[in-house]
């Protein structure tokens, strides 16, 4: 085992499914080959409030960092899976495997297992955001820790030209003084095409959604389920720029 490699393809893949800055590849080639695709990998990290912490001593009360290391679901983020499907059906007119279809695959629920149950190699939500998943579909990392035979074979099993990993990523954008001012949500959908063939991905690229006109709070005290509302409609917009 060639540990240096190994380590070098796992720092690219967080570069790459952590951020919002990838820079875009793509091989036209082998996505013009592609017309059936499954979206089995999905994450969304999203701010999360600051929370009032009490000093014992004083008595006094402040805001404190907010976050989760554990990952959380809702109902607003499956409807941003559900629109990612619909985009690759709408933009590229590829045909798409319905989530709970894929769910119910006895290869799909292995991969599942293998990749989210337990202690695993992976990078958690950093400090003042959470992660995000959908019930029973691998987070943002499944397809990394499958590897080249695994995703090979849940391809096979799937019935389908390639598997997309998706990462949603919302920032808060807006002019503050003294950290006080509106904080205005927009998205960025990170996507990762991959073929049976390919190790790496045969098409990646982040697209970035409008910033909300609406505000989620004046301070670091926000609405969260007004920030996932926002989110999503920030995320349809970056969905358009998918061709």
């Amino acid at each position: 085992m060639n540990i240096s490699k190994n380590i070098k393809l796992i720092m690219l893949s967080f570069l790459i499914l952590g951020t919002g800055c990838a820079t875009s590849k793509i091989n036209e080639a082998e996505v013009s080959k592609v017309k059936k695709v499954a979206v089995v990998a999905f994450s969304a990290n999203l701010p999360a409030s600051q929370k009032l912490s009490l000093d014992v001593m004083s008595g006094k009360t402040s805001g404190e960092q907010g976050g989760n290391l554990l990952t959380e679901t809702s109902l607003t983020i499956n409807q941003i899976l559900h629109h990612i499907n619909q985009s690759f059906i709408k933009n590229k007119n590829w045909q798409v495997l319905e989530t709970n279809t894929m769910k119910m695959n006895p290869a799909y629920i292995q991969a599942y297992k293998s990749t989210m149950d337990g202690w695993q190699n992976k990078m958690p939500a950093g400090a003042g955001t959470k992660d995000y998943v959908v019930k029973d579909v691998m987070d943002k990392d499944g397809l990394r820790l499958l590897g080249p035979e695994g995703k090979k074979q849940l391809i096979q099993a799937l019935k389908v030209d390639a598997v997309i990993a998706v990462n949603v990523t919302t920032n808060l954008e807006g002019f503050t003084v003294m950290g006080i001012g509106k904080r205005k949500p927009q998205s960025s959908v990170l996507i990762q095409v991959y073929n049976e063939n390919e190790d790496s991905p045969i098409w990646f690229e982040s697209f970035k959604g409008d910033e909300s006109e609406d505000s989620v709070g004046m301070t670091g005290f926000i609405d969260e389920e007004k920030l996932q509302t926002l989110s999503l409609a920030s995320v349809k917009t970056a969905l358009k720029k998918i061709k």
